[in-house]
């Protein structure tokens, strides 16, 4: 995994506080509910099998940025969860990306604000017993909670891919004028052409590029042949005979 990303999340063991034999036991506090499932969006159909390694998680850094290079290094976005919340433990996320079978999960938290937990009177008294300590009279505020947003990005390792190429999509009414590259997934048949983010995918074979749909026409119909890529990049166009796989695109 590139250096961009600094590994986050070390569990950790909670201690347990034990109660005076002559009072009753304090109650254990509610389990929090794991906000990553509650909130989480799929983007497409996890993997039915478990990775073969557990989960990792991550700090994100730049969205964009970190999204590109695990497109390049043959990744492929299952689902993200966001919501907005005070302090979340850690564990949460790798359970959800346990549960749906992705092989990392990339986290990005920022500081939105924070919430007054609650506003009271002094006691009878205080007021006095703080003067005295040189503290001033008044009002006693319970400290703030830091809310925080929450974006979470759970990530598949995908198979050898037909061609390695993700595209935007402009939708089934656009104007034709070929698919613009997204990222070109690394040692790939479209890395081996040269094809690079920015190009605009113009054609396979006898299929021109009009939408996402097209291009997996494409894929099923050429996987595993010599086929010529035709591509664009600024004014010039480029053509390349290469041989995809016979992989899922």
């Amino acid at each position: 995994m590139r250096q961009t990303m600094l590994f986050i999340f070390l569990l950790g063991v909670g201690l347990l506080g034990v109660g005076c034999a002559s009072k009753a036991p304090i109650p254990a506090p509610p389990t929090q509910a794991n906000l990553y499932q509650q909130f989480y969006t799929q983007r497409m159909a996890p993997p039915a099998a478990k990775p073969a390694v557990a989960p990792r998680a991550y700090r994100g850094r730049d969205q964009e940025t970190d999204n590109r290079h695990l497109l390049e290094d043959g990744y492929d976005l299952v689902g993200y969860s966001s919501f907005a919340a005070g302090d979340v433990a850690p564990e949460q996320v790798l359970e959800q990306a346990t549960r749906i079978n992705a092989d990392l999960v990339l986290v990005y938290t920022k500081r939105s604000g924070l919430v007054t937990l609650n506003v009271q009177k002094s006691p009878a008294g205080t007021s006095q017993q703080t003067a005295e300590r040189g503290q001033p009279k008044g009002r006693l505020i319970t400290p703030h909670s830091p809310q925080y947003e929450y974006i979470a990005s759970y990530w598949a390792k995908l198979p050898p891919p037909v061609l390695g190429l993700h595209v935007q999509d402009p939708g089934k009414n656009a104007v034709p004028g070929g698919l613009p590259v997204v990222a070109v997934v690394k040692d790939s048949p479209a890395a081996a052409a040269e094809i690079q983010a920015g190009d605009l995918l113009l054609r396979i074979g006898d299929t021109d590029m009009l939408n996402a749909d097209t291009l997996r026409r494409a894929m099923r119909r050429y996987a595993g042949q010599s086929v010529e890529i035709v591509f664009a990049r600024a004014a010039e166009t480029m053509r390349r005979t290469i041989v995809l796989n016979t992989g899922n695109d």
